[in-house]
């Protein structure tokens, strides 16, 4: 584990959450989880663990520690910190960018999750995007493609499926569909007016219990 810290019985040592608690509570600093660590925090589909990585003001003296990586960046003015699972972290904007720096090919998946978990928004991502985009800023281009590459737009999707569905509709060259379209009482996941044509996608995660997702059958 890390230095005057206890493992309580039960508790398994390989655990990410356990090993980032850790570290933070055997460290005298004040140390926020960010970068990687941070995204998966706020549920990002990453380890959080390869490695450790927390943000400390600039002045804050050396830490060294084995699978630990401490970011002393030049611009914290605004950062606000929040605590997710007991642990300060990075708020997700400032997050997002700063694993644009340390793990660029991230961004995409963790800014998916963001908009399905209702998180954030496009429009806020895209206000987090103008506010670090300066000269040298690092994580800014990834952040920047990984909204250029949203396949729906500025409307967030309910799961994972409508994203997957509508890149199925661009490999097929299928175009005329429009997006989250109300129809009468209902908004359609996807629809194709000139055909007529409604398509649902639906999974079980987004439904919450059987009888959601049954319901939704007698919906459709």
């Amino acid at each position: 584990m890390a230095p005057n810290v206890a493992l309580l019985p039960g508790a398994d040592p390989t655990a990410p959450i356990v090993r980032i608690a850790a570290e933070v509570l055997s460290s005298r600093r004040r140390l926020t989880a960010s970068h990687g660590t941070g995204a998966f925090l706020w549920g990002g589909p990453v380890s959080g663990v390869d490695p450790i990585e927390f943000t400390v003001d600039g002045r804050t003296s050396a830490m060294r520690r084995p699978g630990v990586v401490v970011h002393r960046p030049a611009d914290l003015a605004g950062m606000r910190v929040i605590v997710r699972r007991g642990i300060p972290t990075t708020d997700p904007f400032r997050t997002l960018v700063d694993l644009g720096a340390s793990a660029p090919d991230a961004v995409s998946g963790f800014l998916e999750h963001l908009l399905i978990a209702g998180t954030i928004t496009v429009a806020g991502a895209r206000g987090a995007l103008l506010r670090h985009r300066r000269p040298g800023r690092h994580g800014v281009a990834a952040l920047d493609a990984a909204l250029a590459a949203l396949p729906l737009g500025a409307k967030p999707p309910d799961s994972v499926l409508e994203p997957a569905m509508s890149a199925l509709f661009r490999r097929s060259a299928l175009d005329g569909w429009v997006f989250h379209q109300v129809i009468g009482p209902f908004e359609v996941d996807f629809a194709f007016p000139s055909a007529m044509l409604v398509v649902e996608v639906d999974g079980w995660d987004p439904h919450g219990s059987r009888q959601a997702f049954e319901d939704d059958r007698a919906r459709d």
